[in-house]
């Protein structure tokens, strides 16, 4: 488990870590926000910088691409 003071992933650095395109996190972000199973929750800073917290991700990697 992450502690409380793990910085969040930007979007870049997730897709990096996942290995995958900005693009491929966006819409799993987008999923989330349209209420739809399998989306990644996030948050964004003045309505452009998206944020995903690492506790988040931890979880998501531990369930196998789910937050449940």
């Amino acid at each position: 488990m992450a502690d409380t003071g793990s910085k969040p992933f930007t979007v870049a650095q997730l897709a990096e870590r996942w290995q995958c395109s900005v693009d491929s996190i966006y819409a799993l972000i987008r999923k989330f926000d349209r209420g739809e199973p399998g989306g990644l929750p996030a948050f964004n800073i003045g309505g452009k910088l998206w944020r995903i917290k690492a506790e988040v991700v931890e979880s998501w990697e531990g369930n196998g691409g789910s937050t449940v």
